[in-house]
């Protein structure tokens, strides 16, 4: 049997609590084959998969843990010192 992905608000932006294990503190930290982080205040949903960075916006393309399959995309930007991730239309 295979489990739907957990929901997640869409179109709104999450609070980045950590990221391998520590508070973000660069976009380079959610770059590369095996990212992982978590994101929300109530939510605390984490967010496995690989990224890559452009300018001033780092894009996850969370993978299913078990299958490997994608499924969604998320942008983590900075404001001010802190960071949020946000989904993203899968274009």
């Amino acid at each position: 049997m295979v489990s739907t992905p957990a929901s997640v608000p869409a179109g709104t932006a999450q609070r980045v609590l950590e990221v391998a294990g520590s508070a973000p503190t660069d976009l380079q930290q959610f770059v590369g084959a095996d990212v992982a982080f978590t994101v929300g205040d109530e939510l605390h949903y984490l967010v496995q998969g690989c990224g890559r960075a452009v300018e001033d916006v780092a894009t996850v393309h969370e993978k299913d843990p078990n299958t490997g399959k994608d499924v969604r995309v998320w942008e983590v930007t900075e404001r001010n010192g802190r960071f949020f991730a946000e989904t993203a239309p899968m274009f």
